[in-house]
């Protein structure tokens, strides 16, 4: 049951959720559009991820996904158009954002297009740290950018704080997974930054990036704000070591991916105690 959660991307998709809950609830913007804002990042995310399983082939996956994928093809297929189906019925009243989400969804299509058997997707493999930069980038511009954008707040020097700390974190966590996938990416012609670093330049960066997401977390308004804040980025420095040794798809897709959204947890326990 856990692995049909983790490997058909339900845990990803909810993890964004939880990942937008924190956004709202610390930025103190108003909920009215996360019902419908929510509904379209949680199913956009299981269709992105689905479609993306569904490109690779079988002999590319880690052995946990790859055995559960050679028995679930074609439902990452049906997750992935069910997914953005419902994504469009949930903006579809919300055509003033249509411009705001098209870079969102842009993004995503670019980090999935390098899988693609066919040109221009194939030249897309040589973007210099195009899978590092764009995975963290569409994560800090779906969870954090665009809740801003849709509320129409005001740019202050709290969000931007926020929004800094945010992408630093998913920086680094793009950078354990390149890490990871180093092997795999160069026999694809894919650059990352593990492609085009040394191991001791990567971990240099990696750490940087945690201790500078750290060093902005810290800066909430409150003791309570940045304790929940830090917390994933505290543990993911802990986790470095092993997961530098590590390649287990519980450990990455599981662990690692839902640091993402503890802090959106912490906060709607919070709310409910």
């Amino acid at each position: 049951m856990f692995s049909f959660f983790l490997f058909s991307s339900f845990f990803i998709a909810t993890v964004c959720l939880a990942a937008l809950y924190q956004t709202y609830t610390f930025l103190q913007l108003p909920f009215s559009s996360f019902s419908w804002y929510g509904s379209f990042a949680f199913f956009a995310t299981l269709s992105s991820y689905n479609f993306h399983w569904w490109l690779t082939p079988i002999h590319q996956m880690e052995a946990e996904r790859s055995i559960w994928s050679k028995k679930h093809r074609w439902l990452h297929l049906w997750l992935s158009i069910t997914g953005i189906v419902i994504a469009f019925i949930s903006c579809i009243k919300a055509s003033e954002h249509w411009l705001q989400l098209f870079p969102a969804l842009l993004l995503t299509f670019l980090y999935t297009a390098p899988k693609i058997e066919r040109w221009p997707f194939i030249g897309l493999r040589k973007l210099a740290v195009g899978k590092t930069i764009y995975l963290a980038t569409v994560w800090t511009y779906v969870t954090a950018v665009l809740p801003v954008l849709i509320t129409k707040q005001q740019p202050n020097l709290q969000m931007i704080i926020f929004i800094a700390g945010k992408f630093f974190f998913l920086l680094a966590l793009c950078m354990l997974f390149d890490w990871r996938d180093q092997l795999q990416d160069k026999q694809q012609a894919i650059r990352s930054l593990a492609t085009l670093l040394s191991a001791q330049q990567l971990r240099f960066y990696l750490r940087l990036s945690l201790y500078v997401s750290l060093f902005f977390s810290l800066m909430a308004p409150s003791v309570g704000e940045s304790c929940i804040n830090s917390l994933p980025v505290l543990t993911t420095l802990l986790l470095v070591p092993l997961a530098w040794k590590s390649s287990s798809d519980y450990l990455y897709y599981g662990l690692l991916d839902g640091l993402m959204g503890v802090s959106g947890l912490l906060y709607f326990c919070q709310k409910m105690l």
